[in-house]
């Protein structure tokens, strides 16, 4: 029997995790406008899977621009000439947020050494802060969000690996929470 996500499929959300890493994996830039629009459909179908699982409701994607998925990764911020270790709590292909009580106010570009799973060297990015949660007990931790700025292609393609990563964890877990 197959198993279900909502309406679909694991067979057609295999399909679609299948058809968005294949996509993501190009430079944005060579998309014809067709790949493009499907890589947001991809994005935006993905997404609406991994909220409806999450919450009661259908999720809110107003805001954002690319598909975020929930993380766990290693990630040291530049602080007043010092590096402070922190962890990414979600990533997407345009940024993260950092669950830390170092706040830095919006607007503050900072350099981040991210530390990835299989790879020998960290990953050394320039980002700036979107938004801040200076509020500890909500439903987002205390923390900032981080937009990425000017990402080479190997970093890109570098953090989209993370990206496909973490999806796949996700998927797996919401599987197997469904099988219970």
């Amino acid at each position: 029997m197959s198993q279900s996500f909502g309406n679909q499929s694991s067979v057609k959300v295999l399909q679609l995790l299948t058809q968005y890493k294949k996509l993501s994996a190009r430079p944005p830039k060579e998309l014809d406008e067709f790949e493009a629009k499907l890589l947001q459909e991809l994005e935006t179908k993905l997404a609406v899977i991994l909220e409806t699982k999450k919450s009661s409701g259908p999720p809110d994607l107003s805001k954002r621009q690319k598909l975020r998925v929930d993380a766990n990764y290693q990630v040291r911020m530049e602080s007043v000439g010092e590096f402070k270790k922190a962890y990414i709590k979600n990533i997407s292909g345009g940024g993260f947020f950092i669950e830390t009580d170092n706040l830095s106010a919006m607007g503050t570009q900072i350099t981040l050494e991210l530390f990835l799973p299989e790879e020998k060297e960290s990953l050394k990015i320039k980002g700036e802060v979107a938004w801040t949660n200076p509020k500890k007990g909500t439903a987002t931790p205390q923390g900032i969000g981080i937009k990425f700025l000017s990402l080479s292609e190997p970093q890109r393609l570098k953090i989209q690996k993370l990206v496909n990563m973490s999806l796949e964890n996700e998927l797996k877990t919401l599987s197997k929470e469904k099988k219970k």
